[in-house]
């Protein structure tokens, strides 16, 4: 009476075979830069004008010394670090055609964003109290052109 099973060198070798293939499909899949239309950019540059705002409002709390240390340090590093995430994958993103001229300004000012609340995070993290009024002032600015783009949209 013939057997009906596979070796077992044969079936380790299968499924061997199976989760290359699959890591191998995977990788692949995630390789593909990710295409941002003109809804999705739009969505992003809302995202970083509220954190724009946020930050101007925290600044405020700040100036009014409102914050412990603690809670100022793990806030602003939360802002930082947000604004670097989405600079990041926006960099990691390509545009669609129909918003290809804007999308350089867009992520210069991400960029900008994200080095700002970096440069903040850095002074709230020695314990010097930050130029609020300059700080305020520049976000401001920020916070206006990104409207800009958004808008151009």
């Amino acid at each position: 009476m013939p057997s009906t099973l596979i070796p077992y060198y044969t079936l380790s070798a299968i499924v061997r075979t199976l989760a290359t293939l699959a890591f191998a499909i995977l990788l692949s899949g995630c390789s593909r830069q990710k295409i941002i239309g003109p809804d999705d950019l739009r969505s992003q540059l809302t995202a970083a004008i509220s954190l724009a705002s946020e930050t101007e409002t925290f600044l405020d709390y700040l100036s009014q010394h409102r914050s412990t240390f603690n809670f100022a340090l793990g806030h602003i590093a939360y802002l930082a670090q947000t604004a670097g995430q989405d600079a990041k994958e926006l960099h990691q993103s390509k545009p669609a055609p129909s918003i290809a001229q804007q999308f350089p300004a867009c992520q210069e000012q991400f960029d900008s964003l994200a080095s700002q609340l970096s440069a903040l995070q850095q002074e709230v993290a020695v314990g010097q109290t930050p130029a609020v009024a300059i700080r305020k002032d520049q976000l401001a600015q920020l916070r206006h052109s990104l409207e800009q783009l958004k808008a151009g949209l």
